[in-house]
């Protein structure tokens, strides 16, 4: 397994129909040590820090890979948590 920091993923929500909508925009965020080792993969939902009013959405994992400067960390929001690993 790669030990990747960084995952580019967007913000989606459900409707009250359970519809899926997910926001066009992808973002970056870092993966604390603590947190790599839950094997989050491509198409995972997982709980990331953002700036909306409760500080936390979920997110869907779109691409992890591997920042080489240790600043990512400190320029970037952080996963909090993997919710749930991608069907199938």
């Amino acid at each position: 397994m790669e030990d990747y920091n960084m995952i580019k993923a967007c913000h989606f929500r459900i409707n009250k129909g359970g519809v899926l909508h997910l926001h066009k925009k992808l973002f970056y965020w870092y993966i604390p040590e603590g947190v790599r080792g839950q094997g989050i993969k491509k198409g995972d939902l997982v709980l990331v820090r953002d700036n909306n009013l409760r500080g936390i959405s979920p997110a869907i994992v779109a691409d992890l890979f591997r920042a080489e400067s240790e600043e990512a960390g400190k320029k970037h929001k952080e996963v909090i948590k993997k919710l749930r690993a991608k069907d199938g």
